[in-house]
């Protein structure tokens, strides 16, 4: 456990030297702050490293590996938090703390009012925590680290539920193509923005934030600041691909596009996509919200950021009708497909959740009958819906505990509900004042500690967390 700390503390230092380089280059001062960071980071690093050395001469138990991702998620977020503190970008540890862990679970909720007053190697650490974060900080490390004998146990605490699907019979084979596509993506989105405008560092930012489906943005009113129709578009795109499960991105490189049409979770995302923006389209234009085809850019554009909880805004939605926030406060919870980037409840379980619903109805009118649960014609077997049930309570349970907990501190309902929301589900902004044009700044520190557990638990999709913290409580 303890060298597998280690190797991914080495790997959070290396990505610190990024803004090193940045700040130099900018001649920031931020730079001693980063230096720091980083010497810290790789010295815990380096002594968990030396602790644990031999850990190849032992067998892992499944149940450890939760351990070893809380632990490694936990560890990674506090000291990512280093560089805000001694660059002195927040007054209060609760603060950086909270934009850290914001940032490596790709949630996108901030505290900082005004993004342009940062240093630009604040700003790109901010991004890079994003893109780090978005692959899985524990898949992304098994991917490039040495071979692990405990990987297996590792990877199935990391992606629990459907998510455990892999492309190869070896793990580190399937982890290295997934990895392959995120950067090709990542790669091709910088490079269409620069060629529609959009500076390199602006490219770079903006790129990680979709790609990852974060949605840190280096401007406060985000993507409405640029007032730039292709860059709408082609973020629109990468944010849907980001959504997209990476395994039918790789059937599709490989041109096995009838497993890619055929896929039931992939069709009710196109469906979700598409009904939504026209809904909230038609309630916008009849309500009188301006032009047709600005409205239905604008919806396009919110219904896929909420959908593939990126987060990012071209329009403060706060001001549309009640139907059409409605509209978006569900997709808050459903999420995109299962083995992407997004966050929420993910698709594949309400398509689950659909059929076992189904599956009660036929068996209340038809008793005698046999029916079954399949998804892209293979069985979900009782175990998994079983585990989809489960989910589904824990997740809502969550949810309904830490509303009550933030309704205490004398907040309104919907800014408390849409805050928990947002953060449970890896989103970013919600509605009034955690709304597209304020931040989370507004909550006190207790609060805030309550939307961080929010968003890690949202990030290890809820069992893994739980069961981490489970087996302290049982020891």
């Amino acid at each position: 456990m303890l060298s597998f700390l280690g190797y991914m503390l080495f790997l959070e230092t290396g990505l610190m030297i990024i803004p090193i380089v940045t700040a130099f280059y900018y001649k920031e001062v931020e730079i001693k702050a980063f230096i720091i960071a980083a010497f810290i980071t790789y010295t815990i690093g380096f002594i968990c490293y030396l602790a644990g050395k031999n850990a190849d001469k032992f067998e892992l138990k499944t149940s450890k590996g939760f351990s070893i991702v809380s632990t490694a998620w936990i560890m990674t977020t506090l000291l990512g938090s280093l560089p805000f503190i001694f660059g002195g970008t927040f007054n209060n540890i609760t603060d950086a703390v909270f934009e850290s862990v914001s940032g490596f679970t790709t949630t996108g909720a901030t505290v900082i009012m005004s993004p342009e007053s940062l240093a630009k190697s604040i700003l790109l650490w901010r991004s890079l925590t994003h893109w780090f974060g978005g692959l899985g900080i524990i898949v992304m490390g098994m991917a490039i680290l040495p071979n692990l004998a405990v990987r297996m146990h590792i990877y199935r605490a990391e992606v629990t539920g459907f998510d455990e699907e892999t492309l190869f019979p070896d793990l580190k084979k399937s982890l290295q193509v997934l990895l392959k596509i995120y950067l090709s993506l990542s790669l091709f989105e910088f490079i269409l923005l620069i060629f529609n405008d959009v500076n390199v560092f602006e490219a770079l930012v903006h790129t990680m934030g979709t790609i990852s489906t974060g949605g840190f943005s280096s401007k406060a009113l985000s993507i409405s600041s640029f007032s730039s129709v292709n860059m709408e578009i082609i973020i629109i795109i990468f944010m849907f691909l980001g959504g997209m499960n990476f395994n039918l991105l790789y059937q599709a490189s490989e041109r096995n596009f009838k497993k890619l049409f055929n896929d039931e979770e992939l069709r009710l995302y196109i469906f979700i996509v598409i009904l939504a923006s026209l809904l909230i389209t038609f309630n916008l234009y009849l309500q009188g919200y301006g032009e047709l085809f600005k409205i239905m850019r604008d919806s396009f554009f919110q219904v896929v950021s909420f959908i593939t909880t990126t987060g990012y805004i071209t329009v403060n939605y706060d001001t549309w009708p009640s139907f059409a926030r409605w509209i978006l406060l569900v997709l808050m919870f459903t999420g995109a497909s299962a083995g992407s980037t997004s966050g929420g409840i993910k698709l594949i379980r309400i398509l689950v959740l659909f059929k076992k619903g189904k599956q009660e109805l036929d068996s209340m009118l038809y008793p005698r009958s046999i029916r079954s649960i399949k998804v892209n014609n293979i069985l979900v077997n009782e175990k998994i819906s079983t585990g989809v049930l489960g989910f589904f309570f824990l997740y809502i349970v969550t949810f309904m505990v830490a509303c009550l907990v933030l309704t205490s501190y004398g907040h309104d309902l919907i800014s408390s509900v849409s805050a928990v929301a947002a953060t449970l589900g890896n989103i970013g902004p919600g509605f009034e004042l955690v709304g597209p044009r304020n931040t989370f700044q507004v909550f006190p520190d207790a609060a805030k500690w309550v939307l961080i557990i929010c968003m890690l638990m949202g990030r290890l999709e809820i069992y893994t967390f739980l069961a981490f913290i489970y087996s302290k409580f049982n020891r």
